[in-house]
């Protein structure tokens, strides 16, 4: 990722070194854990308030704080998931590059001379059918 950073100005690098160390900070289960803590001490003051003060505790504090955290650790797991797939699409078509080439050094020298490549027109419009 550090390959993504914005690296014209010092400033610029201080800002997204920052902005990095603060989201893995954040995005952790461990900070989750200690937001969840952190919440659950205003909990008993929220329960003598009554049903408002409740939900109020759960939007405004066991919400925000909790699932932030958890939100940014989703989102690290899918990004990771994504490259994975990625990286599979990129060797499964290399694989298929690879094999294409091989075989159209076999294919084309044992074409008859003259012989169209492709003996057989396709028909307009078949590709559009077949999807």
């Amino acid at each position: 990722m550090e390959e993504q950073y914005d690296r014209r100005t010092r400033i610029a690098r201080f800002n997204a070194a920052l902005a990095v160390a603060i989201t893995k900070g954040l995005g952790s289960m461990w900070c989750a854990y200690a937001f969840a803590a952190v919440a659950l001490v205003g909990l008993p003051g929220a329960i003598n308030g009554g049903v408002y003060d409740v939900v109020q505790w759960i939007v405004q504090t066991f919400l925000q704080l909790v699932l932030l955290s958890i939100i940014l650790v989703g989102q690290d797991v899918q990004a990771a998931a994504s490259d994975n797939r990625a990286l599979d699409t990129y060797i499964d078509t290399e694989a298929i590059l690879h094999e294409v080439a091989q075989l159209h050094t076999l294919w084309v020298p044992n074409w008859p001379s003259g012989a169209s490549l492709y003996p057989m027109p396709i028909p307009h419009g078949s590709y559009d059918t077949a999807l």
